[in-house]
């Protein structure tokens, strides 16, 4: 990876300290349904919410329709 100065990248073009990068993803969903949001964190994140909706996860489980 080559630094860019001057640049805005999604993720730091610098290597990583230790030579180990692993990106992740922080997402907020809300579901009318139950009225609260959920504060996640994934590296897929349209699997993540795939999983919300189907009923999964124990906490979100309790709405179908997270957004």
């Amino acid at each position: 990876m080559e630094e860019v100065i001057g640049s805005n990248p999604l993720f730091s073009t610098s290597p990583p300290i230790g030579g180990f990068f692993m990106p992740f993803f922080v997402y907020i969903i809300f579901s009318k349904k139950a009225n609260r949001y959920y504060v996640g964190e994934t590296e897929d994140v349209n699997a993540r919410i795939q999983s919300h909706l189907a009923g999964i996860s124990k906490y979100t489980s309790i709405a179908n329709d997270w957004t």
